[in-house]
Parts: C-alpha cells; structure tokens; sequence
C-alpha cells in the first residue's frame, strides 16, 4: 500500500477534526475560591470631542484620559476578596479652545492599598483594610472598584455553558444583567475564532462586537460601541487577554453648580487592554 498519495487526505482530516474540537468557555459559577489573578487593565480615551452647554451657552473642546490599574486579587471564597492595588494612576483632560499640554500622571485614590470585598445580594463592596472610615474621594473609588469588579463578573456571560466549535457564532443570552446590573443594556455577538496556544496557555480566541448603554443617575447615559478580541484561557476559564476597540459617548450632567449644574457631551475613540494571570500557589 502505497502511503504518499494518502497524506493530502490525511491532512484534510486532521484539519477538519481540529476545526471540529469542541471547547467549554465558562461554566454556572463564576466562585473563584482559593485562587489569586494579577489583573492589568488600562483604559484611554484618545483626542475625543467635549462640548460643555452653560446655559445658552456652548463651549467646546477635546476629552483625553487614560486609567491604569494593577491589582492583586486573592478569593478565599465565592463572596469575600483580598485586594492589593498595586499600582493606580490617572490622567484626565478635557479642555477647550487651543489643545493644553498633557498633565503628568496623578496617582488613584486606592493605589498602594489593600482592600477587603464582600459580596451580598449580587453586589460587591470594598473597604480599605485596617482604615474604617474613608476620605469622600477614597469612598468615591472604593464604589467605583466594585462596579469594575461586577461588571468583571458580568462579562463571563458572554460566552454560555454550552460547548462551542471553531467557527461557531452567537448571541450571548444576557437577561442575568437586570439581575446583576438593572442599568446596563448590552446587544452583542461573539464567534469562536480559533483554539491556540497564548503566551504558553491553551486558550480560546472570541472576538466580540456590539453595544453597551448605561444609566449614570441624574439623566445621564453612556454609550459604548466596541469591538475587538478575547483570549480565553480554557483551564482557568478566564479572560487572560483582552483587546477592545470602539467608540465611547457620554451624555448627561456635569459638576455642580449655582444652577444645578451643566450638560456635557463627550463622544471619544476608546481602547481597552486587559490581561489577567492566574498565580500559583
């Protein structure tokens, strides 16, 4: 038996049965118990347009800003976390009429602190460890870690308990958000791109596309347009890496003031990179 006319045969067979693997992205549990992840997320918003309405009075403008966060965080069990913030910086500029110089890098309320989450009724709270009355910034920041922390959570639905195949697409059933987030809409679709190996793990390749709209408060909304790609890693069930592109819109109030306040309106390019490691013990 001659074996060289069967390799382009078997070759097409390999292939079709690596294209037809089926992987599990997630499961009914998002507990994370006795594991520790290293999270670097950053954030920017690059030469957006801001317009500010003072009463009859418009003044326009760009918006920039950019967020970085590098946390430690350790999950003794499903509702309790231990938060080691790393490193946090900031640098927000809106400004008008002529582009102003870039201002250097404030550090964020919660940077080199540790931090104590519990978790009641779906929702996260966090305090400084040790500290049991905050500053109103730290209160403000402490707030705003736990919603980042539950729409962390929340994003795992994208991807269903059901087993995917290469190439697969679909539209993640998310209907848990009124349960999780009651302000938050989402209209997304995801395809399962490729299994490979990432950075020395096994992980699955989602890119995602789509909308997100939020209710701030005081007749506030936010808009986001994103797209981009997720690598999932298939033994932790993570998001080791994440790379989202879009456009973000703001549209609501803004400060305080003798009248109640103004109108702005922030419409900028937005990038998000998230990369998430699992420590060993």
């Amino acid at each position: 038996m001659k074996i060289l006319p069967l390799l382009p045969v078997l070759a097409t067979l390999s292939l079709q049965f690596a294209s037809a693997e089926q992987v599990v992205l997630a499961n009914a549990s998002s507990a994370t118990n006795g594991v520790t992840h290293r999270e670097d997320t950053s954030i920017r918003l690059v030469e957006g347009k801001f317009s500010l309405a003072l009463g009859e009075n418009t003044m326009a403008g760009t918006a920039n800003a950019y967020l970085h966060d590098v946390v430690e965080r350790a999950c003794p069990t499903p509702d309790s976390q231990k938060v080691n913030v790393l490193d946090s910086s900031r640098n927000i500029l809106l400004s008008f009429g002529t582009k102003s110089s870039n201002p250097k890098d404030q550090p964020g309320q919660l940077a080199g602190k540790k931090l104590v989450g519990k978790k009641a009724n779906n929702h996260w709270t966090f305090e400084i460890a040790g500290n049991s009355k905050p500053t109103t910034e730290e209160a403000k920041a402490l707030h705003q870690f736990a919603g980042y922390t539950e729409f962390s959570e929340v994003f795992g639905l994208l991807y269903g308990t059901e087993p995917r195949n290469v190439g697969d697409t679909w539209k993640p059933d998310l209907s848990l958000l009124k349960k999780y987030a009651p302000d938050l809409r989402a209209s997304l679709s995801c395809k399962l791109e490729e299994v490979t190996e990432h950075h020395g793990v096994r992980c699955a390749r989602v890119s995602i596309e789509g909308t997100v709209t939020g209710k701030l408060g005081n007749n506030s909304k936010v808009d986001i347009e994103i797209n981009g790609s997720v690598f999932r890693d298939l033994q932790n069930l993570i998001d080791a890496d994440m790379d989202l592109a879009g456009t973000f819109k703001f549209n609501g109030a803004f400060g305080k003031g003798a009248n109640g306040g103004s109108n702005a309106v922030i419409t900028a390019p937005l990038k998000v990179k998230r990369t998430v490691k699992v420590e060993k013990p």
